[in-house]
């Protein structure tokens, strides 16, 4: 995989590029997990990822990157991963690239940000075809596909979801 947690140090190693983690608190909870021998941090909400992984990844990037949230079946963080690097306008990932890392990481739940350096959120066709291939190889191998975001430094994500582009996900019973 292409992360490396280093708690000791407060560090992620994301692609050979070293950073902080993003808090102080998320490091604070990622200590007591592993002292617990828990694979959580933090119950998954879309305000709190956006401050605490999301943004510090992904703003003011000078190329696309492609990350993805790897999540439990109760929506905790099991982990996150930088999947891909591109260019400046587009990026060279495949569905099966983010399905092996939710394999991998016994994710339930997934949920994948790509950013566009130009600042505009809205999808391309190559965007809207690449993320509806990901949701069918998700259902197939039964990983929800919670949400697919286009990341923006300067306005609103763009959500595959609420855009309707996008399989319904099943309902809990």
């Amino acid at each position: 995989m292409n992360v490396i947690w280093n708690t000791t140090k407060m560090q992620v190693i994301i692609m050979g590029k070293t950073q902080s983690i993003p808090s102080k608190k998320m490091y604070q909870e990622l200590e007591v997990m592993y002292k617990r021998g828990r694979k959580r941090s933090f119950r998954f909400t879309g305000k709190r990822a956006d401050r605490e992984i999301i943004k510090p990844l992904l703003t003011h990037r000078p190329h696309e990157y492609c990350l993805t949230i790897l999540l439990d079946s109760d929506a905790y963080i099991i982990g996150y991963e930088c999947v891909a690097k591109g260019t400046k306008d587009s990026i060279g990932v495949q569905p099966c690239d983010i399905v092996r890392t939710a394999i991998l990481t016994n994710a339930t739940f997934i949920i994948t940000y790509h950013n566009h350096p130009t600042g505009e959120a809205k999808p391309s066709d190559e965007d809207i075809s690449f993320t509806q291939r990901l949701d069918i190889a998700c259902s197939f191998m039964n990983i929800r596909l919670m949400d697919s975001f286009i990341y923006s430094d300067f306005g609103p994500n763009y959500s595959f979801r609420q855009h309707k582009k996008l399989l319904p996900l099943p309902k809990q019973g």
